[in-house]
């Protein structure tokens, strides 16, 4: 046992909360740069130039860059844009999903 605790044991024979503190669903990049081409506006999306809405681009870019739990099931993503400038957006990601049996948020 890693602190100790009582049964119900989960992940590394953890109680609970020690789960909780050491498990995470998925991993983001803090920065993910994309390119637009400044005359037709297309996206560079592995390597072609494409045509896409700004949330297909949003969630490809998230799939690519979207390290996960493999212990996580039932992944449930929420992305929201806060769009700061026509070159910054903020994504805000929730991400639920189980882990060990234990629901995430």
């Amino acid at each position: 046992m890693v602190c100790g605790a009582e049964p119900p044991l989960y992940h590394e024979r953890m109680c609970e909360q020690c789960t909780r503190i050491r498990a995470t669903i998925a991993k983001v990049p803090q920065h993910i740069q994309y390119f637009q081409c400044a005359n037709c506006y297309l996206y560079d999306v592995g390597g072609r130039w494409v045509e896409m809405s700004f949330d297909d681009l949003q969630e490809e870019l998230l799939n690519r860059n979207l390290q996960v739990d493999e212990s996580a099931s039932g992944l449930v993503t929420e992305i929201s844009a806060e769009v700061i400038d026509d070159r910054n957006t903020v994504l805000h990601l929730e991400f639920t999903a189980s882990i060990h049996g234990l629901q995430f948020e």
